[in-house]
């Protein structure tokens, strides 16, 4: 690497061209590796796709659940004759060539995104998402991901804050009845609500691990992580909106005291939620539920070593874990482990629906600091904050992908009415007559999921901000400065 750089350096080229070169070369190399560590990643997370795959063959059971809700009221001509809708076969059959690829293929195939679960909602109401596609000269009913989007607007009647959440997430949510008794609309609002206030976490009293222990990837969930969302759905637990675990739920996404811990062991994802209090880690339970002792003794050890990461972690106040026995009441009689006697309710301070405080589960030490570790009521509530990504930029003609970019500068924008200091009349006033920003409508475009500037081709600039991480003013500031000192000037200040 230092060879390569040496090779390129001339020493009769002046000291700006050596560091032009000297950036290059480093800038190639950090892409390389983010290239390696990316694909790393989707490595990871293509092994728990494919285990979950569907491998049997389609069945007469399998057609009926995608279709029962299609609306079959056929559409008759004045002579009593039925019309054939083209359109609509076309686009769930494609062209009907030899290796001809379709819409219902990938949908039996579990590979058509957010579609996979609302084919029956787009059949329904496809002649209005085909007439939004077709007013809409950037947009094609070929395009997946454009009728993804154009039918998330449309069947939700999503606000420009809400519509970053996937239509794939909405609909898994929606679709779900499994403990749920009420409404449609209702899960749906809390959804939205939950979704956009889980977006202003920023920092936790505990650190924020993540790592490999003994063949399985583990992490503290990321605040930001949509998944959070769906996750008592995959694994078939009432962790979620609309479940007996709701509030707990709540906890885990938006408190600094709660969290979710992901376990990825032998192609499966284990949910752990878990909160903070006082010294203490108290992990809840391990879904999906474990079957066999061995894969529980596995499971066990894993944790185990992911506590010990918690307790020696710097400026760690953590000083012991446990876990309850729900689910695995036998199974961990057979391990034996250290009881865990306390005196409150946990999670200290909220009186909201837990299993750790049911009469009949145990909960049971993972690991402590030491031997005469004793628990502590009150702690240190130092703040671990989350990483957070570097900043993207985008410039006209650089194949970004404005759509999304679109959905991101508007969720921030609409979000950032909320925080202006004016009455709620004037706020609701800007919200309805809000205009929709384009990607495409400015030169360069620079933010994070909290902020972007955007400057169009006067070099006029403007900037929206959300209060809630000084770190993405940080952000934005470092981009004013770069783009004043490249362009030589001061960008004009212009406000929408």
């Amino acid at each position: 690497y230092m060879n390569n750089m040496f090779r390129k350096i001339n020493k009769n080229l002046s000291v700006e061209k050596k560091r032009m070169i000297i950036r290059e070369i480093i800038c190639e190399q950090i892409k390389q590796r983010e290239k390696y560590f990316e694909g790393l990643k989707m490595q990871k997370y293509r092994k728990i796709y494919d285990a979950k795959k569907n491998t049997h063959p389609l069945l007469g059971n399998d057609l009926y659940q995608l279709f029962k809700k299609i609306d079959v009221t056929p559409v008759i001509n004045k002579k009593g004759q039925v019309i054939a809708n083209q359109d609509l076969s076309k686009f769930l059959l494609g062209n009907r060539k030899k290796n001809n690829d379709c819409l219902l293929r990938m949908v039996f195939n579990n590979e058509a995104l957010g579609l996979n679960r609302e084919i029956y909602n787009i059949i329904n109401n496809f002649s209005k998402i085909k007439e939004n596609i077709d007013n809409n000269c950037n947009l094609s009913l070929n395009s997946l991901l454009d009728v993804i989007d154009i039918s998330k607007v449309y069947l939700y009647d999503l606000k420009p804050d809400e519509l970053d959440i996937t239509l794939n997430t909405l609909s898994k949510i929606l679709n779900s009845r499994k403990y749920i008794t009420e409404s449609l609309d209702v899960i749906l609002s809390r959804v939205l609500d939950l979704h956009k206030k889980r977006k202003r976490r920023i920092s936790a009293t505990y650190p924020l691990i993540k790592g490999c222990v003994l063949d399985a990837n583990y992490e503290v969930a990321n605040f930001y992580d949509e998944s959070l969302l769906t996750d008592g759905i995959d694994d078939g637990s009432c962790f979620k909106v609309g479940g007996p675990g709701e509030d707990f739920f709540d906890y885990c996404l938006n408190n600094k005291n709660g969290g979710v811990l992901h376990v990825y062991y032998n192609n499966i994802k284990y949910t752990i939620p878990f909160s903070k209090n006082g010294n203490m880690l108290n992990l809840n339970s391990i879904d999906p539920r474990i079957n066999n002792q061995e894969l529980f003794d596995k499971l066990v050890e894993i944790l185990r070593k992911i506590s010990k990461k918690w307790i020696i972690e710097k400026d760690s106040p953590i000083e012991l874990v446990s876990i309850t026995d729900i689910h695995m009441v036998e199974y961990m009689k057979k391990k034996k482990l250290e009881k865990l006697n306390i005196s409150k309710s946990l999670p200290f301070g909220c009186d909201i629906y837990t299993d750790y405080n049911k009469n009949e589960v145990t909960n049971y030490i993972l690991e402590k600091k030491t031997v005469d570790t004793k628990i502590k009521y009150e702690c240190s509530d130092k703040l671990f904050y989350q990483e957070r990504k570097m900043p993207y930029v985008y410039e006209r003609y650089n194949n970004y992908d404005e759509e999304r970019l679109d959905i991101f500068i508007n969720s921030i924008a609409y979000a950032s009415i909320e925080y202006l200091d004016i009455s709620n009349e004037e706020k609701n006033k800007l919200r309805k007559n809000y205009k929709e920003l384009k990607a495409k409508d400015y030169k360069y475009i620079s933010g994070n999921y909290d902020w972007f500037l955007a400057v169009d081709d006067n070099d006029n600039y403007f900037y929206y901000v959300l209060p809630y991480d000084k770190r993405a003013k940080v952000e934005l500031d470092t981009v004013l400065n770069t783009l004043a000192v490249k362009n030589n000037k001061y960008l004009r200040r212009h406000f929408n």
